[in-house]
């Protein structure tokens, strides 16, 4: 109870503020990240007996949606685990286009960025070929190749070190915490 009072004290100043400009001192300028737009970012833990899946949904340079939760399903590699957040991460994208679409809010139609850290995922979303080490995987975990082809999001690979993602699902240094949420509430971590 003292630890979480300690807590609340100490961070009783910390709130999300959307803005045009980001305030945060992530630079993620070398993936042409634009906080103005609609940009997801995703990460999973490989865990036994189950995952811990976290999302992010970044919009005018603050978090829009966030979810950190375990995952319904065992799953047997890392590759498995980090295609299940990708396709929640999707679903999530879905609402949130048509959430901003039903507040009247404008954005460029174009396929949102989609961020993960892992190179396998990445490369079994974006082509529909079942590998042999795959086969085991329910057709859930796919689909991100649906919200793909429908025009809706592009992945991209992000380095694992500038995930802010990963705040939910590692254990990070307080530099690296204090930083990933800056970034994601949109203020200078001091």
């Amino acid at each position: 109870a003292r630890h979480l009072a300690r807590f609340l004290s100490g961070t009783s100043s910390y709130k999300i503020t959307y803005s045009l400009s980001q305030e945060s001192s992530l630079d993620l300028s070398d993936y042409h990240y634009d906080g103005r737009y609609p940009t997801g970012f995703s990460d999973a833990n490989f865990g036994v007996p189950k995952s811990v899946t976290a999302n992010f949904i970044m919009f005018n340079n603050a978090a829009l949606v966030w979810q950190v939760k375990q995952q319904l399903q065992t799953s047997l590699s890392t590759v498995e685990s980090e295609l299940y957040s990708l396709s929640e991460l999707s679903t999530s994208i879905e609402f949130s286009v048509l959430l901003l679409e039903w507040l009247n809010i404008c954005f460029p139609k174009t396929r949102m960025k989609c961020f993960c850290d892992n190179a396998g995922a990445l490369q079994n979303a974006k082509h529909p070929i079942v590998k042999a080490g795959l086969k085991h995987v329910a057709a859930r975990a796919f689909y991100v190749r649906d919200v793909i082809d429908k025009g809706i999001i592009s992945v991209h690979k992000i380095a694992t070190d500038l995930n802010p993602a990963d705040i939910g699902t590692k254990l990070l240094t307080s530099e690296k915490c204090g930083v990933f949420t800056g970034f994601i509430m949109n203020f200078q971590f001091k």
